[in-house]
């Protein structure tokens, strides 16, 4: 690491990328849209420190997310579905919650798509996953790619470190 590279990282100026290039970016957890609920449960189990799973489309791009409360929501419904039942108080009801029963696909679960870019800087990256009320958010690239995630608990650090005076 090159002693430019070894100094804390500028909140306002430093870019997502920079956790890249430093190793400072955690892996993501993705699945395609048609992804079946087997697949998503084995993604959700090799990176258990992710809490949101990016969903892609035909083309690898960022389709849409599952937070992780969104996933054990179809797990619970899928394990133990008389959890649901108490509240069914019609027929249109019971049939919704048949539905969510039936190992529902990746798309089928997932929620609008919200990211983080790699050219967002770490001030941006901060209020995007405060804002997006998620402890954790896919980082995507030009492309819309996924390409890793970002917790909120590992950039709070660097949001605090200040830049050394020379």
């Amino acid at each position: 690491m090159s002693p430019d590279e070894q100094r804390p990282l500028d909140r306002s100026v430093s870019r997502v990328a920079d956790l890249r290039r430093r190793g400072l970016l955690g892996p993501c957890s993705v699945v395609a849209s048609d992804a079946e609920f087997e697949d998503l449960v084995r993604a959700v189990a090799a990176q258990p420190h992710v809490r949101t799973v990016a969903v892609t489309d035909e083309d690898g791009r960022l389709a849409g997310i599952i937070p992780i409360r969104a996933f054990y929501g179809a797990l619970l419904a899928d394990v133990y579905p008389e959890a649901l039942m108490g509240e069914v108080a019609s027929v249109g009801g019971a049939l919704d919650i048949a539905d969510h029963i039936v190992h529902p696909t990746a798309g089928e679960i997932m929620l609008a798509s919200e990211s983080v870019a790699l050219a967002d800087t770490l001030h941006d990256a901060f209020i995007a996953l405060r804002r997006s009320g998620h402890t954790g958010l896919p980082v995507v690239d030009e492309d819309d790619r996924p390409v890793g995630y970002l917790d909120l608990l590992a950039i709070l650090p660097l949001w605090e470190q200040r830049p050394t005076r020379e």
